[in-house]
């Protein structure tokens, strides 16, 4: 049989830095020279790809910005929930204290019910923890249907911001350091939106971004986010058509 064309898309590497030793730097270079083509999610991973294995990889989207929007909407619509009036969804991914008393500020403030999507890890130190409503999520449909219909959205998830920004909700994204700080800040800076990241839990932070909560504007947003697509999909169908 033929070779096997090898491309990489919008590889995430989640540090800003390499982590590993000089013969696992031996092992990762042979194993990358293999690809046709290399993109990369971060400008981080960009930098490290150049200082630690001496190339430059192409910066694309991730790929859920890829497809057209119907795609995930149609995947939300196709579930139903009996849930009455309007409520903030929340999807913590590493819970802490701090990060409790933000989604209890902002219920408060807005006298609104939360559902929550549990941390999958430690699912039961969160419910003792949190206490809030748990979100009926069985398959991927259910979880976008509680982004899509929620008023707001708080999380600590980078994906779970992409989504809130595909469905045009008003969110405060909670800048993660156990999963990479950087990603959180790369995308919204990029696209405007930075202001509702919050990258410390202080209480005069919780309660500035707490106060922009309803102010969005997603028309910047959404054509740099058009550009970024094309580009992106560009280089892409141009590594696919390569001989």
């Amino acid at each position: 049989t033929g070779r096997h064309k090898k491309i990489s898309y919008a590889t995430s590497i989640g540090a800003d830095h390499f982590e590993g030793t000089e013969d696992d730097k031996y092992v990762i270079s042979y194993l990358l020279s293999r690809f046709d083509q290399i993109s990369v999610r971060e400008i981080e991973a960009v930098r490290v790809c150049e200082d630690t294995f001496d190339f430059h990889p192409a910066q694309v989207l991730d790929p859920v910005f890829l497809p057209d929007d119907k795609m995930f909407n149609n995947m939300a619509d196709s579930v139903e929930k009996n849930i009455a009036g309007e409520f903030i969804f929340a999807y913590i991914l590493d819970l802490n204290i701090d990060k409790r008393k933000l989604i209890n500020q902002v219920a408060e403030k807005f006298r609104l019910p939360v559902w929550c999507a549990y941390d999958i890890e430690h699912p039961e130190m969160s419910r003792h923890y949190l206490q809030l409503k748990e979100a009926d999520i069985k398959k991927p449909e259910d979880w976008l249907w509680y982004i899509k219909n929620s008023r707001y959205v708080i999380t600590d998830s980078y994906h779970g911001g992409c989504f809130s920004i595909i469905f045009h909700k008003k969110f405060i994204c909670i800048a993660n350091a156990l999963r990479g700080k950087g990603r959180f800040q790369e995308l919204l800076g990029k696209l405007g939106l930075d202001r509702h990241l919050i990258t410390d839990l202080e209480s005069n932070s919780i309660k500035r971004v707490i106060s922009l909560i309803d102010d969005f504007n997603y028309s910047k947003a959404d054509k740099i986010l058009k550009r970024e697509k094309e580009r992106s999909l560009h280089w892409l169908k141009t590594s696919l058509a390569m001989p």
